[in-house]
């Protein structure tokens, strides 16, 4: 057996967890041709921040609440666990955003 101390190294769990994992947006209003601009944080169920070594995938979709059309949004990794979305806003209506 070793000696004491000892160093240990805990990771963070898999998969990722939308209840533990965060959507940061920089405003909830826009004019048309303002980009939105958001951040994915991918979190495990402890709220543990996800490794840039795990390449998460996600489903951004931005769907208008007045004709249903959806509009896939592609992402970008920030090599941290975190992603960033940025999008042009050209239509004017009111949108749901799921991640």
């Amino acid at each position: 057996m070793s000696t004491t101390p000892l160093s240990i190294t805990v990771a963070p769990g898999s998969p990722t967890q939308a209840a533990q994992s965060t959507i940061t947006l920089e405003k909830l209003s826009y004019i048309s041709g303002d980009y939105m601009l958001f951040l994915i944080e991918a979190r495990d169920q402890y709220g543990n921040l996800k490794p840039a070594s795990i390449a998460e995938t996600f489903d951004v979709e931005l769907t208008s609440d007045t004709t249903s059309v959806v509009t896939a949004l592609t992402y970008t990794s920030n090599n941290n666990g975190t992603y960033t979305v940025n999008h042009q806003l050209t239509t004017k209506d009111s949108y749901t955003l799921t991640v």
